[in-house]
């Protein structure tokens, strides 16, 4: 789904995405963030075109994937740039099919793609949540190498995930605080919001991370 005369949607592998951003006349600086080996949230201004690229996590049986999207926007259009079959593109197209304060405005599809995003960090951090909790009960019952194995996997996903959530929440300041031109500052209300929600996914980390370490030093103490 898209609206014709306001947002194009591409769908094409990581090394396609150089080619696209020719066709779109890209300063050199944002061809660079749309390079496949680009991999974290950022925003590139130019005097034709804003590329903003996100990061959206899911997790799925204990393993932390990214769904890489890009978004072209200026005062008149927005282009969607993402890989064949990506999950949030599901969630992204039926909150378009609402138009939920879309209006057709190329502002108003990227602080909906925004909002999509960030949503996205909630289901993964619940999970973790989750495996923490069940860890600490059972290393009070009897610690073993498996749960010193799992502790030390989900630290090290909660440093690659806070590795994309700080960038993704100053992207967002950036985009709700009107440093951009081709940002129509009548949707910056929701483009707060999506900071704000980032900036509770960052602090949730930071919550998990010290949750993680209190549960080592009781595995630590337990198993000594």
């Amino acid at each position: 789904m898209a609206f014709p005369d306001t947002w194009t949607d591409r769908s094409a592998t990581l090394d396609q995405w150089d080619d696209i951003g020719r066709e779109y006349g890209l300063h050199e600086l944002q061809l660079r963030a749309l390079d496949k080996n680009h991999r974290l949230p950022q925003a590139v201004e130019s005097d034709d075109w804003l590329v903003v690229n996100f990061l959206a996590p899911r997790i799925r049986n204990g393993v932390l994937k990214y769904d890489r999207l890009s978004v072209l926007v200026n005062k008149k259009h927005v282009v969607t740039i993402h890989e064949p079959d990506a999950p949030i593109m599901d969630e992204l197209r039926e909150r378009l099919a609402l138009r939920r304060h879309i209006e057709d405005s190329p502002t108003g599809v990227l602080a909906l793609v925004a909002d999509v995003v960030t949503e996205c960090f909630v289901p993964v951090l619940d999970y973790v949540d989750d495996i923490v909790d069940k860890v600490e009960d059972t290393i009070i019952k009897r610690p073993t190498d498996k749960q010193l194995r799992q502790l030390f996997r989900y630290k090290n996903l909660l440093v690659d995930l806070r590795r994309v959530v700080l960038p993704t929440t100053a992207v967002l300041d950036a985009l709700a605080d009107g440093r951009y031109d081709m940002v129509d500052p009548k949707y910056a209300m929701y483009l707060r919001d999506s900071y704000n929600y980032s900036w509770r996914a960052r602090e949730q980390i930071d919550t998990l991370r010290d949750m993680l370490s209190s549960a080592l030093d009781t595995y630590l103490t337990m198993a000594s």
